[in-house]
C-alpha cells in the first residue's frame, strides 16, 4: 500500500477544442488525511460550470478514477492540456 502523504498533488486539465469548454481534476489531500478527487468544469467565455469532490481511503483508487475520467474526456473530444505530478496519455 503507498502512503498517501508520501504522493505528490495531481494536477490534469482539458479543454475541448471547437468551444470553450475545460475540465479540470486534482488529486490531493485534506487536513484529516483523506485522498480527495476534485473536479471543476466550465465554459471559459459564460462563467457557468461547477465542481465535485470524491473523497477516498487508498492514493490508487482515486488515481483509478482519475485514469477513468481522462479515457471520458478523451472520447467526448476534449484534449489534454496541462498536467502536474503524472504522465497520463
Amino acid at each position: 500500500m503507498i502512503n498517501a502523504f508520501d504522493q505528490k498533488v495531481i494536477f490534469t486539465r482539458w479543454e475541448h477544442p471547437n468551444n470553450a469548454r475545460y475540465y479540470e481534476a486534482r488529486i490531493e489531500h485534506d487536513l484529516l488525511g483523506d485522498i480527495v478527487l476534485g473536479k471543476v468544469w466550465g465554459n471559459k467565455h459564460s462563467g457557468l460550470g461547477g465542481n465535485s469532490q470524491n473523497v477516498f481511503t487508498f492514493y490508487e483508487a482515486a488515481l483509478k478514477q482519475l485514469i477513468a475520467l481522462h479515457q471520458q474526456r478523451l472520447k467526448r473530444g476534449y484534449r489534454l492540456i496541462q498536467q502536474i505530478g503524472i504522465n497520463i496519455q
